[in-house]
């Protein structure tokens, strides 16, 4: 809530200290749930997203590079996390025509915001923007087939997280590149707790092989 309150009121500077201490928070937590080694790069993942956070309020275009390749680390860990919860066999059954034309929307908004970052951008950044961008395709990919497996209870927060982080890069950029509005720092703020939080949530409580649904 400080968080949320800072960046209706203060200057956006201000979140330095306390978006990066909600998700330390959240680190900590899912550490006293999840021990295990595999788990550990989900850990890692959020630790990216701390000092992503410090430097994107610090000066976000100066260490945009950086703040691109933390980004990519923690899609990545999220993937190689996240991949464990697939079921191939379910995957076959659900590219359904209509599960094909979702993914064809998905990359046309993913190659209208790359024309973006490619008009905006300097040359020697826009090769770190767009492979943080197809990692994150991918980590949405993924996701999405989780969700549509139906092999979880709780697959619809894990798609909610994957919704808010989208909604957390696009409103980033627009704010940052177009047009800055303190609306789109709280919009930037929720989604971005909002997705944390969820994804966190799901990791913790969920494990693939005591939660599938018989598929027969």
């Amino acid at each position: 809530m400080a968080s949320i309150f800072l960046s209706l009121f203060k200057e956006k500077d201000s979140l330095i200290y306390t978006l990066p201490l909600t998700v330390i928070c959240l680190l900590i937590k899912y550490i006293s749930v999840k021990n295990t080694k595999t788990h550990m790069l989900y850990a890692l993942s959020l630790v990216c997203v701390i000092i992503a956070d410090v430097l994107i309020f610090s000066n976000f275009k100066t260490n945009f590079i950086y703040i691109t390749l933390l980004n990519g680390l923690f899609l990545l860990c999220n993937l190689a996390v996240l991949k464990r919860y697939l079921h191939e066999q379910k995957i076959k059954k659900i590219l359904t025509p209509s599960v094909l034309i979702s993914v064809a929307l998905v990359a046309y908004v993913f190659f209208y915001v790359l024309r973006l970052l490619i008009e905006t951008l300097p040359n020697n950044q826009v090769f770190f923007a767009f492979c943080t961008m197809s990692f994150f395709a991918a980590f949405f990919i993924v996701i999405a087939l989780i969700y549509l497996s139906q092999l979880y209870q709780n697959g619809l927060i894990l798609l909610i997280a994957g919704i808010s982080y989208f909604f957390q890069m696009f409103f980033s950029l627009i704010n940052e590149f177009l047009h800055y509005d303190k609306i789109f720092t709280t919009l930037i703020v929720i989604s971005h707790i909002v997705a944390l939080f969820l994804l966190t949530e799901f990791i913790s409580v969920t494990k693939p092989t005591d939660t599938q649904i018989s598929i027969d």
